[in-house]
Protein backbone atom coordinates (compact mmCIF):
# COMPACT_ATOMS: atom_id res chain seq x y z
CA UNK A 1 0.00 0.00 0.00
CA UNK A 2 1.27 3.03 -1.18
CA UNK A 3 0.23 6.91 0.73
CA UNK A 4 0.79 9.60 -1.55
CA UNK A 5 1.51 13.05 -0.84
CA UNK A 6 -1.95 14.05 -1.59
CA UNK A 7 -3.43 11.78 0.85
CA UNK A 8 -4.68 9.05 -1.33
CA UNK A 9 -3.65 5.63 -1.22
CA UNK A 10 -2.66 3.33 -3.85
CA UNK A 11 -2.86 -0.74 -3.71
CA UNK A 12 -0.74 -2.84 -5.82
CA UNK A 13 -1.55 -6.00 -6.02
CA UNK A 14 1.55 -7.97 -7.60
CA UNK A 15 3.11 -11.61 -7.40
CA UNK A 16 6.56 -11.20 -6.72
CA UNK A 17 9.46 -12.08 -9.66
CA UNK A 18 12.16 -13.65 -8.15
CA UNK A 19 11.37 -12.92 -4.50
CA UNK A 20 11.37 -9.28 -5.86
CA UNK A 21 8.84 -6.83 -5.64
CA UNK A 22 8.59 -3.73 -7.62
CA UNK A 23 6.44 -0.48 -7.05
CA UNK A 24 6.64 2.69 -9.49
CA UNK A 25 3.95 4.63 -7.81
CA UNK A 26 5.09 7.62 -9.88
CA UNK A 27 4.13 10.78 -7.69
CA UNK A 28 5.45 11.56 -4.38
CA UNK A 29 4.84 9.51 -1.11
CA UNK A 30 4.60 10.11 2.32
CA UNK A 31 4.92 6.00 3.48
CA UNK A 32 4.01 2.56 2.26
CA UNK A 33 3.46 -0.76 3.59
CA UNK A 34 3.26 -4.30 2.85
CA UNK A 35 0.32 -6.33 3.83
CA UNK A 36 0.70 -10.61 2.51
CA UNK A 37 -2.02 -12.05 1.14
CA UNK A 38 -2.73 -14.73 3.80
CA UNK A 39 -2.32 -14.41 7.49
CA UNK A 40 -0.79 -17.48 8.40
CA UNK A 41 1.86 -17.41 5.47
CA UNK A 42 4.86 -15.85 6.69
CA UNK A 43 6.83 -13.63 4.51
CA UNK A 44 10.69 -12.56 4.90
CA UNK A 45 11.97 -9.22 3.88
CA UNK A 46 15.27 -8.91 3.27
CA UNK A 47 15.67 -5.54 2.21
CA UNK A 48 14.10 -2.59 0.68
CA UNK A 49 15.48 0.04 -1.71
CA UNK A 50 13.96 3.11 -2.32
CA UNK A 51 14.69 5.26 -5.25
CA UNK A 52 13.51 8.67 -6.45
CA UNK A 53 13.90 12.44 -5.27
CA UNK A 54 12.95 14.15 -1.43
CA UNK A 55 10.56 16.95 -1.63
CA UNK A 56 13.29 19.60 -0.90
CA UNK A 57 14.85 18.31 -4.67
CA UNK A 58 11.71 18.59 -6.42
CA UNK A 59 12.47 22.68 -7.10
CA UNK A 60 15.68 21.77 -8.34
CA UNK A 61 14.42 18.58 -10.09
CA UNK A 62 11.81 20.68 -11.73
CA UNK A 63 14.24 23.54 -12.78
CA UNK A 64 16.45 20.68 -14.09
CA UNK A 65 13.17 18.83 -15.92
CA UNK A 66 12.17 22.23 -16.91
CA UNK A 67 15.67 23.21 -18.63
CA UNK A 68 15.58 19.38 -19.86
CA UNK A 69 12.25 20.13 -21.74
CA UNK A 70 13.59 23.31 -23.00
CA UNK A 71 16.50 22.13 -24.05
CA UNK A 72 14.28 19.33 -25.78
CA UNK A 73 12.10 21.39 -27.49
CA UNK A 74 14.93 23.66 -28.84
CA UNK A 75 16.72 20.13 -29.81
CA UNK A 76 13.29 19.12 -31.80
CA UNK A 77 12.98 22.64 -33.11
CA UNK A 78 16.50 22.44 -34.08
CA UNK A 79 16.13 18.64 -35.21
CA UNK A 80 12.94 20.49 -37.04
CA UNK A 81 15.20 22.69 -38.83
CA UNK A 82 17.60 20.56 -39.82
CA UNK A 83 15.16 18.55 -41.13
CA UNK A 84 14.18 21.80 -43.30
CA UNK A 85 17.07 22.53 -44.01
CA UNK A 86 17.91 18.89 -44.74
CA UNK A 87 14.45 19.23 -47.27
CA UNK A 88 15.96 22.28 -48.63
CA UNK A 89 19.19 20.61 -49.16
CA UNK A 90 17.58 17.43 -50.86
CA UNK A 91 15.40 20.07 -52.65
CA UNK A 92 18.32 21.64 -53.76
CA UNK A 93 20.59 19.29 -54.40
CA UNK A 94 17.52 18.08 -57.00
CA UNK A 95 18.03 21.17 -57.88
CA UNK A 96 21.03 21.01 -58.74
CA UNK A 97 20.76 17.76 -60.55
CA UNK A 98 18.28 18.90 -62.49
CA UNK A 99 20.15 22.05 -63.16
CA UNK A 100 23.43 19.72 -64.11
CA UNK A 101 20.93 17.34 -66.50
CA UNK A 102 19.98 21.06 -68.25
CA UNK A 103 23.71 21.98 -68.22
CA UNK A 104 24.14 17.71 -70.03
CA UNK A 105 21.25 18.80 -72.08
CA UNK A 106 22.59 22.25 -73.06
CA UNK A 107 25.98 20.87 -73.49
CA UNK A 108 24.56 18.47 -76.09
CA UNK A 109 22.62 21.02 -77.58
CA UNK A 110 25.33 23.02 -77.79
CA UNK A 111 27.46 19.73 -79.64
CA UNK A 112 24.44 19.71 -81.79
CA UNK A 113 24.31 22.96 -82.75
CA UNK A 114 27.88 23.24 -83.05
CA UNK A 115 27.91 19.80 -85.51
CA UNK A 116 24.63 21.40 -87.56
CA UNK A 117 26.31 24.66 -87.62
CA UNK A 118 29.57 22.78 -89.15
CA UNK A 119 26.91 20.77 -91.26
CA UNK A 120 25.27 24.30 -92.42
CA UNK A 121 28.76 25.67 -93.25
CA UNK A 122 29.62 22.57 -95.25
CA UNK A 123 26.99 22.89 -97.06
CA UNK A 124 27.07 26.63 -97.26
CA UNK A 125 30.49 26.38 -98.92
CA UNK A 126 29.21 23.52 -101.12
CA UNK A 127 26.24 25.92 -102.47
CA UNK A 128 28.10 28.24 -102.62
CA UNK A 129 30.84 26.18 -104.78
CA UNK A 130 27.60 25.47 -106.91
CA UNK A 131 26.21 28.86 -107.00
CA UNK A 132 29.88 29.15 -108.53
CA UNK A 133 29.50 26.79 -110.92
CA UNK A 134 25.50 27.61 -112.14
CA UNK A 135 27.03 31.39 -112.46
CA UNK A 136 30.02 29.81 -114.80
CA UNK A 137 27.00 27.56 -116.49
CA UNK A 138 24.96 30.10 -116.44
CA UNK A 139 27.67 32.57 -118.05
CA UNK A 140 28.24 29.54 -120.48
CA UNK A 141 25.10 29.46 -121.12
CA UNK A 142 24.50 33.15 -122.27
CA UNK A 143 27.65 33.00 -124.39
CA UNK A 144 26.39 30.23 -125.80
CA UNK A 145 23.21 31.90 -126.39
CA UNK A 146 24.09 34.61 -127.57
CA UNK A 147 25.98 32.53 -130.17
CA UNK A 148 23.02 30.50 -131.22
CA UNK A 149 21.20 33.97 -131.53
CA UNK A 150 24.09 35.01 -133.91
CA UNK A 151 24.09 31.36 -135.53
CA UNK A 152 19.99 31.43 -136.03
CA UNK A 153 20.12 35.44 -137.24
CA UNK A 154 22.82 34.02 -140.18
CA UNK A 155 20.08 30.93 -140.61
CA UNK A 156 17.56 33.30 -141.08
CA UNK A 157 19.38 35.19 -143.73
CA UNK A 158 20.43 32.17 -145.14
CA UNK A 159 16.66 30.60 -145.02
CA UNK A 160 15.46 33.98 -146.82
CA UNK A 161 18.32 33.44 -149.59
CA UNK A 162 17.59 29.66 -149.69
CA UNK A 163 13.91 30.37 -150.08
CA UNK A 164 13.95 32.84 -152.90
CA UNK A 165 16.73 30.72 -154.71
CA UNK A 166 14.23 27.53 -153.67
CA UNK A 167 11.10 29.92 -155.35
CA UNK A 168 12.77 29.91 -158.94
CA UNK A 169 11.69 26.38 -158.99
CA UNK A 170 8.60 25.83 -157.86
CA UNK A 171 6.88 22.33 -156.25
CA UNK A 172 5.78 21.44 -159.54
CA UNK A 173 8.44 22.60 -161.85
CA UNK A 174 11.49 21.01 -159.37
CA UNK A 175 9.18 18.00 -159.62
CA UNK A 176 9.66 18.40 -163.80
CA UNK A 177 13.50 18.60 -162.99
CA UNK A 178 14.17 15.55 -160.87
CA UNK A 179 11.66 13.59 -162.87
CA UNK A 180 14.21 15.10 -165.70
CA UNK A 181 17.49 13.88 -164.11
CA UNK A 182 15.64 10.02 -163.54
CA UNK A 183 15.13 10.18 -167.22
CA UNK A 184 18.63 10.84 -168.32
CA UNK A 185 19.52 7.91 -165.72
CA UNK A 186 17.56 5.93 -167.48
CA UNK A 187 18.56 6.52 -171.22
CA UNK A 188 22.25 6.53 -169.74
CA UNK A 189 21.51 3.11 -168.85
CA UNK A 190 19.59 2.08 -171.40
CA UNK A 191 22.19 2.93 -173.78
CA UNK A 192 24.77 0.89 -172.23
CA UNK A 193 23.82 -2.47 -173.81
CA UNK A 194 23.80 -0.96 -177.41
CA UNK A 195 27.13 0.67 -176.63
CA UNK A 196 27.98 -3.04 -175.65
CA UNK A 197 27.52 -4.32 -178.48
CA UNK A 198 28.90 -1.30 -180.77
CA UNK A 199 32.26 -1.93 -178.69
CA UNK A 200 32.14 -5.79 -179.42
CA UNK A 201 31.13 -5.91 -182.78
CA UNK A 202 34.24 -3.33 -183.72
CA UNK A 203 37.10 -5.37 -181.65
CA UNK A 204 35.87 -8.41 -183.62
CA UNK A 205 35.92 -6.80 -187.11
CA UNK A 206 39.01 -5.11 -186.20
CA UNK A 207 40.86 -8.29 -184.78
CA UNK A 208 39.45 -10.14 -188.08
CA UNK A 209 40.95 -7.81 -190.50
CA UNK A 210 43.85 -8.13 -188.85
CA UNK A 211 44.31 -11.92 -188.47
CA UNK A 212 42.82 -11.76 -192.08
CA UNK A 213 45.98 -9.88 -192.80
CA UNK A 214 48.43 -11.33 -191.04
CA UNK A 215 47.32 -15.13 -193.10
CA UNK A 216 47.67 -13.03 -196.45
CA UNK A 217 50.99 -12.10 -196.22
CA UNK A 218 51.72 -15.70 -195.45
CA UNK A 219 53.69 -17.83 -197.89
CA UNK A 220 53.20 -20.85 -196.94
CA UNK A 221 49.03 -20.28 -197.01
CA UNK A 222 47.19 -19.83 -200.39
CA UNK A 223 44.01 -18.01 -199.54
CA UNK A 224 41.11 -17.46 -202.27
CA UNK A 225 40.40 -13.52 -201.69
CA UNK A 226 36.57 -14.16 -203.06
CA UNK A 227 35.69 -16.94 -201.29
CA UNK A 228 36.16 -15.56 -197.94
CA UNK A 229 35.25 -12.64 -199.46
CA UNK A 230 31.70 -14.42 -200.35
CA UNK A 231 31.41 -16.27 -196.94
CA UNK A 232 32.14 -12.89 -194.87
CA UNK A 233 29.21 -10.86 -196.97
CA UNK A 234 26.52 -12.04 -194.18
CA UNK A 235 28.29 -11.43 -191.05
CA UNK A 236 29.17 -8.08 -192.30
CA UNK A 237 26.09 -7.94 -193.31
CA UNK A 238 24.89 -8.57 -189.76
CA UNK A 239 27.18 -6.40 -188.27
CA UNK A 240 26.51 -3.66 -190.12
CA UNK A 241 23.06 -3.70 -189.10
CA UNK A 242 23.73 -3.67 -185.55
CA UNK A 243 25.93 -1.33 -186.02
CA UNK A 244 23.16 0.67 -187.30
CA UNK A 245 20.31 -0.39 -185.22
CA UNK A 246 22.58 0.49 -182.01
CA UNK A 247 23.74 3.47 -183.18
CA UNK A 248 20.39 4.93 -184.04
CA UNK A 249 19.43 3.86 -180.26
CA UNK A 250 22.16 5.14 -178.83
CA UNK A 251 21.88 8.75 -180.95
CA UNK A 252 18.42 8.53 -180.22
CA UNK A 253 18.99 8.46 -176.29
CA UNK A 254 21.57 11.16 -176.36
CA UNK A 255 18.62 13.46 -178.31
CA UNK A 256 16.58 12.64 -175.22
CA UNK A 257 19.12 13.35 -172.89
CA UNK A 258 20.03 16.70 -174.65
CA UNK A 259 16.60 17.45 -175.43
CA UNK A 260 15.93 16.60 -171.15
CA UNK A 261 18.78 19.12 -169.79
CA UNK A 262 17.98 21.95 -173.05
CA UNK A 263 14.10 21.59 -171.50
CA UNK A 264 15.68 22.08 -167.60
CA UNK A 265 17.63 25.04 -168.86
CA UNK A 266 14.29 26.60 -170.26
CA UNK A 267 12.98 26.09 -166.54
CA UNK A 268 15.53 27.95 -165.37
CA UNK A 269 15.61 30.67 -167.48
CA UNK A 270 11.46 31.03 -167.28
CA UNK A 271 12.07 30.84 -163.65
CA UNK A 272 14.63 33.94 -163.68
CA UNK A 273 12.53 35.79 -165.68
CA UNK A 274 9.52 35.30 -163.78
CA UNK A 275 11.47 35.91 -160.51
CA UNK A 276 12.48 39.16 -162.16
CA UNK A 277 9.36 40.46 -163.64
CA UNK A 278 7.36 39.61 -160.25
CA UNK A 279 10.05 41.45 -158.43
CA UNK A 280 9.95 44.12 -160.68
CA UNK A 281 6.16 44.98 -160.51
CA UNK A 282 5.43 44.26 -156.91
CA UNK A 283 8.06 46.70 -155.73
CA UNK A 284 7.06 49.80 -153.46
CA UNK A 285 3.72 47.88 -153.02
CA UNK A 286 1.42 46.70 -150.31
CA UNK A 287 2.29 43.04 -151.56
CA UNK A 288 3.65 40.14 -148.95
CA UNK A 289 5.87 37.46 -150.20
CA UNK A 290 2.97 35.06 -149.97
CA UNK A 291 1.10 37.23 -152.86
CA UNK A 292 4.58 37.91 -154.34
CA UNK A 293 5.40 34.29 -154.55
CA UNK A 294 1.70 33.29 -155.53
CA UNK A 295 2.22 36.06 -158.86
CA UNK A 296 5.86 34.59 -159.30
CA UNK A 297 4.20 31.48 -159.14
CA UNK A 298 1.68 32.14 -161.50
CA UNK A 299 3.59 33.85 -163.66
CA UNK A 300 6.07 31.10 -164.21
CA UNK A 301 3.20 28.38 -165.12
CA UNK A 302 1.62 30.67 -167.60
CA UNK A 303 5.57 30.80 -169.33
CA UNK A 304 5.95 27.24 -168.85
CA UNK A 305 2.51 27.15 -170.49
CA UNK A 306 3.36 28.93 -173.32
CA UNK A 307 6.66 27.48 -173.93
CA UNK A 308 4.94 23.49 -173.97
CA UNK A 309 2.12 24.46 -175.52
CA UNK A 310 3.13 21.69 -177.89
CA UNK A 311 2.89 19.40 -175.20
CA UNK A 312 0.33 21.03 -172.82
CA UNK A 313 -3.01 21.99 -173.69
CA UNK A 314 -4.77 25.74 -173.72
CA UNK A 315 -7.29 25.39 -171.44
CA UNK A 316 -4.19 24.83 -169.02
CA UNK A 317 -4.16 27.40 -166.30
CA UNK A 318 -2.85 28.10 -162.76
CA UNK A 319 -4.79 28.60 -159.64
CA UNK A 320 -2.65 28.64 -157.35
CA UNK A 321 -2.82 25.80 -154.15
CA UNK A 322 -5.24 23.39 -153.58
CA UNK A 323 -6.67 25.05 -151.01
CA UNK A 324 -6.57 28.40 -152.88
CA UNK A 325 -8.33 26.62 -155.60
CA UNK A 326 -10.86 25.01 -153.40
CA UNK A 327 -11.91 28.20 -152.01
CA UNK A 328 -11.86 30.39 -155.20
CA UNK A 329 -14.26 27.47 -156.52
CA UNK A 330 -16.53 28.06 -153.36
CA UNK A 331 -17.06 31.27 -153.63
CA UNK A 332 -17.75 30.82 -157.75
CA UNK A 333 -20.44 29.11 -156.80
CA UNK A 334 -21.47 31.51 -154.26
CA UNK A 335 -21.95 34.24 -156.32
CA UNK A 336 -23.43 32.11 -159.24
CA UNK A 337 -26.21 30.84 -157.24
CA UNK A 338 -27.18 34.65 -155.97
CA UNK A 339 -26.91 35.97 -159.50
CA UNK A 340 -29.24 32.42 -160.40
CA UNK A 341 -30.96 33.88 -157.45
CA UNK A 342 -31.37 38.10 -158.73
CA UNK A 343 -31.97 36.46 -162.17
CA UNK A 344 -34.87 34.47 -160.91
Amino acid sequence: IVELSSGKEIRVEKTPSNDIFRVNPGAFIVGFSFKPDYAFDAKTLTAIRLRGYPNSDFKELETALYSIDKKLTEIVDENHTLQLLKEDDEEKTEQRASLEREISELKDKKEESQRLEAEASERLASSMARLKDRRSEVANAQETLRELQSDIKKAETDLRRVTKEVRLFPVDQEGFVREGGRNIKNYLLMSIPFVAIICLISYNLLAGAVELSVLINTDDIKIDVWTIFLTRIPFVLLAITLLEVCGYAVGRFIFEMIKINRQRLDIAKLSIIAKDVSDASGYNTDLNDEDLWERNTSLKMELLREHLKEEVGETFSYKGTAAQSALKGAIERIRKGKADLNES
